[in-house]
């Protein structure tokens, strides 16, 4: 997609007025997270062990299928967006194209395809330095041959007499074109929908010297690989694409890495996994190039130096815990990926992995990876008793302790707490039993299996006083979706009101929009709400202590939350000051919800209380199932839902057209389960009317002048669900920049869902329309 010149403009003026000028000439690029992904490194390398010569390499659409099915239902929920190609299978440019098309027989396209509509992402392994295409092809945007990018005659290199293997041919990154030739390689990616990208082989470019006896290229030197770099980051920070860089030179403490990529790995190959990749392969030994370490323990001690929040993300490679002996083995190895603030990379397929989701989807030890945390072991001295012991600081100031036992026997392991700047009684959560132990003061000890380890949470006692308080539990709008949490408003007093619908169940009150912030609980689990009673303060994530208020009436209320100035001590006060507003909520593939108590709610137009509109895209998808309507939120049986008189598709979908009314009937409990949908070919943007007076369902292009029309043209709507941005434009092009002025995403469809996992400012550009949401 071309981007336009008012886009430009756009991109200036953002830069011009949100952020420093540093950031306008590249941007910072340590701001994200490590990736939580699948690499189909397992299914490749099984095949080079297996003797499959490389050209027949490949996985069957069926395959690819399996993956996909196993990613988005096992793993998605936990944080695991994407899947990742990687070396082995042939990586070819067809049809033309002078970039990579193909991974095997698999075009990209259709697997960028087949992700996006599971809500998943492609990762893609290739090299911005390596031409796929035909050499007498144009550099897309020039008169420059491919050709002309590779090594010549006149070029001055490490090693004159060596011919390059054959494995790759490497673009000379002085010669003229070689810029533009990678800006189209991150363009061409881009445009596809990829927005990561592992880059292989580094280490053969500077010196041609992995580590083996004999050169495997010329050698093109420091500054063209510095050139090369940084060409890539250019490129990449302008298109939105994460780098990684596989096999990297790090010579110099990695000071090139570190400047112009976002991630690189730091030790050998995965090779057979299990706990020779983790910790027994070479243990000890450290080498003065690529590869630096053999297993992931001690690369990830001997460069712990370089990673932290706002510095490169170390990555330990794939993970293969179907090789691993026992289950404390596997525990061991997802434990220091994310302590050292590395990625988890799936390389199981779903022909090994068996039960073994349960160790990648720990969502109390995932929590470190969505908080961005970055641990440390108490000595980067690899094979070093201190160095089996890391911890690190949450952005709540939650401190995590992981101790790894790397021997064959079972041992006790401690860590005093003034060495790590602790001072005073602490709770201990265990982040993989999932069970509060006895608080400690002074040294934290545990017996630790052989190859096992110990992870837990250290939270302060005290409670800090809230800025913020929110309302969270089955009797709320939000339900249980902590993201999404109800706001109280702060009264000049220091107190909390809540004056909003509450439906009947569990309640609790919360500081933060995260269970691991101060909980406000009753002394007695199921204290009524408009009882009020002791209130207890708790610091911390309250997993298996459980206790809530209950809501016995659905209903207006007035809630009132006072806390203490020390923020030990907090009242509650609750009145229903009347019925529930009128509302509906939305299920289906539209609004993307399926269960009514998280399903968004649509309250009436002003001036009326029968009239609920939603705008929006609607998308094919097989089933046709895109709109069912509730009277309120809660558990189905609970519910009344409004649903078609009749259906017509599948037994459970009665087809609807544009401009058209269709009458609904009620249904509590929802048993018939029946929907509202389009065709394919109808799809696009509506706005649908619900009239609860006439009991009926308008499905109106959403620029038709109706009832209930706002007199507000629609141009350009975007919203948070959760970490995803959602955004629909009447536009085919929508950017999405962050306040580094960034572009994050752009796509030509007029509709995009992104995961903005950090807080901050977000700009939306569409056609001439500009947003700002601050989340």
């Amino acid at each position: 997609m071309r981007l336009k010149t008012c886009k430009q403009v756009v991109l200036g003026c953002l830069c011009g007025f949100l952020a420093p000028a540093f950031l306008c000439r590249g941007g910072e690029i340590h701001t994200h997270k490590a990736p939580l992904y699948w690499s189909v490194y397992e299914y490749a390398r099984e095949m080079e062990l297996a003797g499959i010569p490389y050209h027949e390499m490949d996985l069957s659409s069926a395959q690819w299928d399996a993956v996909i099915d196993m990613m988005s239902t096992k793993f998605k929920s936990h944080g695991y967006d994407m899947i990742c190609t990687d070396g082995f299978l042939p990586q070819t440019a067809r049809d033309g194209s002078v970039y990579m098309t193909h991974y095997g027989s698999m075009p990209l396209k259709t697997l960028i395809s087949k992700c996006r509509v599971n809500g998943m992402r492609v990762g893609v392994y290739d090299n911005p330095l390596w031409i796929k295409g035909d050499l007498d092809a144009k550099v897309p945007g020039t008169d420059y041959t491919l050709r002309s990018l590779t090594r010549n005659s006149q070029d001055q290199v490490l090693y004159p007499e060596v011919t390059d293997r054959p494995d790759f041919t490497w673009v000379v990154t002085d010669h003229p074109g070689a810029r533009e030739y990678i800006d189209g390689f991150f363009k061409h990616y881009h445009d596809m929908g990829v927005n990561f990208v592992r880059m292989d082989f580094m280490c053969w470019y500077e010196d041609g010297d992995p580590g083996r006896d004999y050169p495997v290229t010329c050698g093109y030197g420091r500054k063209r690989y510095e050139l090369g770099l940084s060409y890539i980051r250019e490129s990449a920070a302008k298109y939105g694409i994460f780098t990684s860089i596989v096999m990297p030179e790090l010579y110099n403490d990695a000071e090139l890495e570190s400047k112009y990529c976002n991630m690189t790995r730091i030790v050998q190959d995965t090779n057979i996994g299990g706990w020779h990749h983790f910790s027994s392969f070479n243990r000890g030994k450290i080498y003065d190039r690529w590869p630096y370490a053999d297993n992931q323990f001690d690369g990830f001690t001997h460069w712990s130096h370089l990673g932290g929040k706002g510095k490169i993300i170390l990555d330990g490679d794939f993970l293969r815990l179907n090789k691993c002996d026992n289950d404390d083995e596997r525990r061991s190895q997802v434990s220091l990926q994310l302590i050292a603030g590395g990625p988890v990379a799936i390389a199981d397929t779903p022909e090994t992995i068996g039960d073994l989701s349960q160790f990648y989807t720990n969502d109390e030890l995932l929590a470190l990876n969505k908080d961005g945390f970055v641990g440390k072991p108490l000595s980067d001295v690899v094979n070093s008793e201190k160095s089996c012991r890391w911890w690190g600081t949450m952005t709540n100031g939650d401190v995590v302790i992981a101790m790894f036992n790397r021997e064959s026997v079972s041992r006790t392991m401690s860590m005093n707490l003034e060495e790590i700047g602790l001072v005073g009684s602490y709770r201990v959560r265990d982040l993989w039993a999932h069970v509060y132990e006895e608080s400690v003061t002074d040294t934290y000890k545990a017996q630790i299996p052989a190859h096992g380890c110990k992870v837990v949470r250290l939270m302060q006692k005290d409670a800090p006083h809230p800025s913020e308080i929110f309302l969270i539990g089955k009797a709320t709008p939000a339900y249980w979706n902590i993201d999404q949490a109800s706001e109280t408003l702060r009264e000049d007093d220091g107190t909390f009101v809540y004056s909003g619908p509450l439906f009947r169940g569990e309640i609790r009150f919360v500081s933060e929009r995260d269970w691991h912030s101060v909980n406000y609980m009753p002394e007695h689990n199921g204290t009524w709400l408009t009882d009020g009673n002791k209130v207890e303060v708790f610091n911390g994530d309250p997993h298996e202590l459980a206790k809530h208020w209950w809501v016995n009436e659905s209903g207006t209320y007035e809630v009132r939350i006072k806390v203490s100035a020390s923020g030990n001590m907090a009242s509650v006060s609750a009145i229903r000051i009347g019925d529930l507003p009128p509302m509906v909520t939305l299920l289906g593939a539209a609004s993307g919800f399926w269960e009514s108590a998280y399903a968004p709610v649509i309250y009436p137009q002003e001036g009326s209380s029968d009239i609920f509109v939603w705008e929006g895209a609607v998308k094919p998808t097989a089933d046709r199932k895109h709109f069912k309507f509730a009277a309120s939120p809660g558990e189905p049986a609970e519910t009344t839902f409004m649903i078609p008189e009749t259906v017509d598709y599948n037994g459970n979908v009665k087809t609807v057209k544009l401009g058209e009314t269709y009458k609904y009937c009620e249904e509590t409990g929802g048993g018939s389960d029946h929907f509202w949908g389009f065709a394919p070919l109808d799809c696009g943007h509506c706005k649908v009317i619900v009239n609860k007076s006439d009991k009926t369902v308008s499905f109106l292009d959403r620029h038709t002048s109706a009832i209930c029309q706002t007199g507000v043209d629609f141009a350009l709507k975007a919203y948070f669900r959760g970490e995803n941005l959602i955004v629909e434009s009447v536009d085919e092009e929508v950017e999405v920049y962050d306040l580094s002025g960034r572009c994050i995403v752009r796509t030509d469809t007029g509709w995009l869902s992104v995961n903005c996992p950090s807080s901050g400012i977000y700009i939306v550009h569409s056609g001439g329309h500009t947003l700002k949401l601050v989340k």
